[in-house]
């Protein structure tokens, strides 16, 4: 399975401001040693759209947290692939400690996401996936979420 599609993950991260001729170079080169997502298989330059919406409390606290202590910051976050009423909505926390990010994803249907965002777990049938892994993603992203609400 793909790092996107897990319920889980742990990597480092670092992030550099690169020119778009580098980027083509660079993504020419590493084309060869990745799995494609399954949202890019089949699309023109492997490439498709993603909607993020980032979850924040009125005061910014994750945004203020983010600008004190960046290596430790914390991110809520929805996101989705495609409009269509078929594709999951995936609700994502990422912690960050010091260069290693940890990711919990939580793949819902679209017609949770009104439930979730108001602090209610979604019933069974509306999990889009039935894996132990995603139910305890969604906790975490509840959990969060009612701490900066």
């Amino acid at each position: 399975m793909p790092m996107s599609e897990r319920p889980y993950s742990l990597r480092h991260e670092l992030k550099y401001r690169i020119g778009e001729d580098l980027a083509q170079a660079l993504r020419d080169f590493v084309v060869s040693y990745l799995e494609l997502e399954s949202h890019a298989r089949g699309k023109p330059d492997a490439s498709y759209r993603v909607h993020s919406r980032y979850l924040d409390s009125t005061d910014h606290q994750f945004y203020w947290k983010g600008l004190s202590s960046p290596e430790r910051r914390v991110q809520l976050r929805v996101r989705y692939y495609e409009t269509t009423e078929r594709v999951p909505i995936f609700l994502e926390t990422k912690r960050w400690v010091t260069n290693s990010v940890v990711k919990f994803r939580a793949a819902i249907r679209p017609e949770a996401l009104h439930w979730v965002l108001s602090g209610q777990l979604p019933e069974q049938s509306w999990m889009a996936t039935h894996e132990p892994a995603h139910l305890f993603a969604l906790q975490q992203f509840v959990e969060l979420q009612e701490r900066v609400s």
